[in-house]
């Protein structure tokens, strides 16, 4: 009898954690992470060789390591780009740069770019419809159009040119010797008479017009808030949104109450069109049930000429979130 309870004891263990580790494993099933993978900055342009490669983690659920692969086409455009992709968080994004073995010539040059697929904490990878953003393709380098050749009919503007006509005078006698030759007034070939046309007057240079259109647009992003557990590090990302060059700027990230961490006031490197660069803010402690709001702001971008930013591309330049969630208070007890 006690055998027969120990072996009916022994089995219904067995059989709760085996339920238990089913649970676990179902539970992991749904908590897929999502990796995005983009191309930034496309086409190219000018002398411009470097392609910027971001991948995203667009889920709520933590990513392992991965792997990037990036193909240009055709081959002799550049060498392949095999990259570790660290694990990320949240809302973390990752940035990587391509550069080709040329500058574009009037020739197509195309970009492929995979991410593997991310696994969770529980090693199950993205499957399905979560793997149609792991690949990007565009257009690095466009096919420059042959100019067509003009095509003129006779009669238009320019087809050919039309010689004005004279009357010569009739053959008259060769004049005596040592006499002047003599022209009557409006005698045909008396003289010769030429179009006279107005010539516009000179303009003055607008220096600086055109740069006052081609500003930067600078959009600051928290990511991965609100914070959750023990973590304590934020992700600020700075990208240049705009189709211009922006030189180096500031960026000031800062925390309420104060006590929450120290004010961080790093340089921004100059940002190419459609690049990004990510800064990391860390609390001086983990969430303890207390509101903690965080603010990052970036000077306003300038261009070639050190034209800044101004009017709506400043609205962007400010991110503010919370970074800790108040914890809600229980009601009290009657």
């Amino acid at each position: 009898m006690i055998h027969t309870l120990s072996r009916s004891l022994a089995a219904l263990v067995m059989a709760i954690f085996a339920g238990g580790f089913a649970s676990v494993r179902v539970l992991a099933e749904d908590e897929r992470p999502d990796l995005k993978i983009e191309l930034v900055g496309l086409p190219l342009s000018g002398t411009q060789r470097e392609v910027q490669v971001k991948i995203t983690n667009v889920s709520v659920w933590w990513s392992d390591e991965t792997r990037l692969l990036v193909v240009p086409s055709p081959a002799t455009a550049g060498s392949p780009l095999d990259r570790v992709v660290e694990n990320l968080d949240p809302g973390q994004s990752s940035t990587f740069r391509y550069t080709l073995a040329v500058a574009c010539d009037g020739r197509e040059v195309r970009i492929r770019a995979e991410v593997s697929a991310g696994k969770n904490y529980e090693g199950v990878p993205e499957s399905g419809d979560l793997l149609r953003n792991n690949v990007a393709e565009g257009v690095a380098c466009p096919a420059q159009a042959q100019p067509a050749a003009p095509q003129l009919q006779e009669g238009d503007p320019g087809s050919f040119l039309v010689f004005p006509t004279f009357d010569l005078p009739e053959p008259q006698p060769a004049p005596k010797p040592g006499a002047a030759p003599q022209l009557r007034d409006e005698a045909p070939g008396s003289l010769l008479e030429f179009p006279t046309f107005e010539l516009p007057e000179g303009q003055p240079a607008q220096v600086g017009a055109s740069a006052e259109d081609e500003r930067p647009d600078l959009k600051v992003e928290l990511l991965g808030l609100p914070l959750t557990g023990t973590r304590r590090e934020v992700q600020i990302e700075i990208t240049n949104v705009s189709v211009w060059w922006a030189d180096k700027t500031k960026l000031r990230v800062e925390t309420t109450p104060p006590s929450a961490g120290a004010v961080l006031n790093p340089d921004v490197e100059n940002l190419d069109p459609g690049q990004s660069a990510t800064f990391r803010y860390t609390l001086a402690v983990a969430c303890d049930g207390r509101e903690v709001r965080i603010r990052a702001e970036v000077s306003a971008g300038k261009n070639y000429e050190g034209v800044p930013e101004s009017g709506d591309l400043l609205k962007n330049n400010v991110a503010e979130g919370v970074a800790c969630p108040a914890r809600s208070q229980p009601p009290p007890k009657p």
